[in-house]
């Protein structure tokens, strides 16, 4: 995919969200309770955020990836489309890409991230249940 288009895309969707909100606070709905920012990560680190998305009425998802360094400069990204069966699988997917990214790329030392809570303690809980 073209970086120009996935910058044009994403500033539309920018727009899209705040018109959202901007209507549900003139509706009278709740403020979100918090604001989540990104934080680069330490000096000689990577941090690679993914994330994931499903349509389950017809099995198609679509995942992101970036690789930044402690400057927020981006090092590396990725993005694609695939056929899975639930969200978490897409999540699963994009951390899996991640991690092919990382080692492609020779990344030393890495932070992955992700917002897919149940992935997130699927992998670092050994007492967690996974689906």
């Amino acid at each position: 995919m073209n970086p120009a288009r996935v910058i044009e895309q994403a500033g539309l969707a920018n727009v899209d969200y705040l018109q959202a909100v901007w209507k549900g606070l003139e509706e009278g709905l709740p403020r979100p309770s918090r604001v989540v920012r990104w934080l680069p990560p330490p000096s000689s680190v990577i941090k690679i955020n993914c994330d994931g998305a499903f349509k389950s009425s017809r099995s198609l998802a679509a995942f992101g990836i970036i690789a930044r360094d402690s400057g927020g400069s981006a090092r590396t990204w990725r993005c694609g489309r695939t056929m899975v069966s639930s969200a978490l699988s897409i999540e699963a997917w994009a951390l899996r890409i991640a991690c092919v990214m990382a080692v492609q790329e020779n990344f030393q030392i890495v932070i992955l991230e992700s917002d897919c809570k149940n992935l997130v303690s699927c992998i670092s809980d050994s007492t967690s249940k996974c689906p």
